[in-house]
């Protein structure tokens, strides 16, 4: 096995491209499991810094630095050594940048430049081939991200991939956030894919998508998840807050079609796995996490959801979490709910205001329609009179007419009705199209009522005509 003792450098006559910058952030565990390799790796990046030859992007871009350095203060030979450092981790002895936890606590922060801060200010320490865990004077690892074009990672398992853990998001899109804190935009994001024994380049974007997409929404993944029961909870929730941490880090990398697949399958249900009752028996409480995840991202304005969507998102967090009992995870984040759903209670005032408007006009109409159909009425018996007809069978018809086109008539009013006052809406709706015909319906009434008074004075003379008859007849 061969076995790298000093890197050559190549002449640009047979490199035939301009050399290429590069910044190394490297983990606190790659620091402690290969700083022989990385010593290695800094001298050659040192070398080639120092060398002054055309299109030498690492010339050029460490005299830019060292030139900064020293108008900063700093002794000139000093400056000259820094500049040529590439390589930039945590401080000895310290592990993790401090990116996750912050990105991940609710109320710790208020604006995505304090996480660049912190991420900028964990991994300034640079490592060289004869400096170990330097602090520069300044930031130097933000020095050396002004200018950056591309950030790359690689991922070379099958089990791990962007969203399963939150390395990636803490280090590749912790990048990213620095980068476009020193120079104003972010630089595109790329993943080495060596999971296939090759290597290929595809975007971040892309790699994500993938996976959400394949493994996190994919109903046999889900299932499998389910038969594990509490631990799979877990995993929902971690894959999540993953989710959430590339949106802070990179906002474009995570789009909005893809938080709603996941809320609607989640928390809708859409695929029928029967989540709900799965975070129900299992861990409540793992699905108000991710619940408020959601909402952390529209309140933050990395998730631009409808209306409905975030009125029942609210509506779920309030459930669940009067079922769970356990402390708010977050004073902002409650407050933002609270909101939503004040305004959700104001809504239906607003559509019972604009009801009344309308069943006014109605009324209005019908009343100005039920006098012209009593008109109309009058013309129409006093036009049955002269044509020697009965008027008053003649307006009992017309009555009948007008009450049964009018019954298969209500639903004007009610369109106009919102679903949730539909009960009151029905009753005056009936009250109304009986109003429609209050007219016509006395009349009715009233020709009824004199009708039924001639058939009795009727029927007691044809009754007296009788007893008369009898009477004679006896007589005889």
């Amino acid at each position: 096995m061969r076995q790298c003792v000093s890197p050559n450098i190549i002449p640009q006559q047979e490199l035939k491209r301009p050399r290429v910058d590069v910044v190394i952030q490297a983990t606190s565990v790659y620091r402690d499991q290969f700083d022989g390799f990385m010593r290695l790796l800094a001298g050659a990046m040192a070398k080639l810094s120092a060398l002054n030859e055309p299109n030498n992007q690492l010339y050029q871009n460490s005299q830019q630095i060292q030139q900064s350095l020293i108008a900063q203060k700093v002794d000139p030979e000093r400056a000259k050594a820094l500049s040529q450092l590439k390589i930039f981790s945590n401080e000895p002895g310290e592990y993790g940048s401090g990116l996750t936890k912050k990105t991940l606590s609710y109320d710790d922060w208020e604006n995505d430049q304090e996480l660049a801060n912190t991420f900028l200010n964990n991994l300034q320490y640079a490592y060289g081939d004869k400096t170990w865990g330097e602090q520069a004077p300044v930031n130097l690892f933000a020095e050396n991200l002004k200018g950056v074009d591309v950030a790359i990672m690689s991922r070379s398992s099958n089990v791990h991939g962007v969203l399963s853990t939150d390395h990636p998001f803490e280090y590749l899109g912790g990048l990213s956030l620095a980068i476009r804190s020193v120079q104003g935009k972010s630089p595109e994001l790329l993943i080495t894919d060596l999971r296939q024994n090759k290597a290929e380049v595809t975007s971040l974007k892309a790699y994500l998508s993938d996976e959400l997409r394949t493994r996190y929404l994919n109903p046999e993944w889900i299932k499998s998840m389910q038969k594990e029961g509490y631990a799979g909870t877990l995993e929902v929730i971690n894959m999540t807050n993953n989710l959430y941490g590339w949106n802070v880090t990179d906002p474009s990398v995570v789009r909005a079609d893809q938080w709603k697949d996941m809320y609607e399958t989640y928390v809708q249900d859409k695929r029928e796995l029967g989540v709900n009752e799965w975070f129900k028996q299992h861990n409540p409480s793992a699905q108000l996490q991710v619940l408020n995840r959601m909402a952390e991202a529209i309140r933050q304005d990395y998730w631009q959801a409808d209306d409905e969507t975030k009125r029942e998102i609210a509506e779920k967090i309030q459930a669940l979490q009067e079922q769970v009992n356990l402390p708010l995870e977050s004073e902002k984040l409650n407050e933002f709910t609270q909101s939503i759903l004040k305004q959700n209670d104001s809504v239906p005032l607003e559509k019972n205001a604009q009801m009344t408007v309308v069943t006014d006009q109605v009324n209005l109409e019908n009343s100005s329609e039920t006098k012209r159909t009593a008109d109309e009425q009058n013309t129409q018996n006093q036009q049955a009179i002269g044509q020697g007809l009965n008027p008053t069978t003649q307006t009992l018809k017309a009555a009948d007419a007008n009450q049964s086109a009018q019954d298969q008539h209500p639903s004007s009013i009610e369109i106009q009705t919102p679903k949730i006052d539909q009960k009151n809406t029905q009753n005056q709706a009936q009250q109304k199209v009986k109003g429609q015909a209050l007219e016509q319906v006395q009349k009715k009434s009233e020709v009824q009522d004199y009708a039924w008074v001639g058939a009795f004075i009727l029927s007691l003379l044809i009754g007296f005509g009788f007893f008369k008859q009898f009477m004679q007849q006896r007589k005889k």
